[in-house]
């Protein structure tokens, strides 16, 4: 018995020993991650196309705006939404839609995954990207979505990334 009540008096010391205060700071941003995506302005880079086919490489941009959508979405998080406006005139692709938009540390991530048509104002895909060392001398986008877009007469799927 008195071997039980040692144990329990040394594991409760060992327990009040490691427990320290939490010395992690709480990052504060002097504004929102959509205000901070707008502010970036256009983005330039290469957009890469997959298809079937084959692949190629094409100059364009993304840039991001203030929403103007009147949706459930925008009206639920006006701080964490924005519009993005992806141009690559190569490819025939000029798709604007809405995304969340939220801080990650020195980078902000932006995302919806509803398919939404173009026609009705949508991106028409699932989009999902990342801007690196958004807060830095020099951001680096990464974009990637799959979209379907007509070739010829043919209605063909294409997986599009931006770097």
């Amino acid at each position: 018995m008195k071997k039980l009540i040692y144990i329990a008096i040394a594991l409760a010391s060992l327990t009040m020993a490691s427990c320290t205060k939490n010395r992690d700071e709480v990052r504060v941003y002097g504004e929102s991650a959509a205000e901070k995506a707008i502010a970036l302005g256009a983005m330039e880079g290469t957009w890469k196309r997959v298809s079937p086919e084959g692949e190629g490489t094409a100059a364009g941009t993304v840039t991001f705006a203030a929403c103007t959508v009147d949706s459930i979405i925008a009206k639920a998080g006006a701080d964490n939404v924005a519009m993005i406006h992806a141009v690559c005139a190569e490819f025939s692709l000029d798709n604007t839609g809405v995304v969340n938009v939220m801080h990650a540390g020195d980078d902000i991530i932006f995302s919806n995954n509803k398919t939404v048509e173009v026609e009705k104002g949508g991106f028409g895909a699932p989009i999902y990207g990342r801007i690196q060392n958004a807060y830095g001398a020099s951001p680096k986008i990464i974009v990637d979505f799959k979209i379907e877009q007509r070739d010829g007469r043919k209605l063909k799927t294409f997986e599009y990334s931006f770097h």
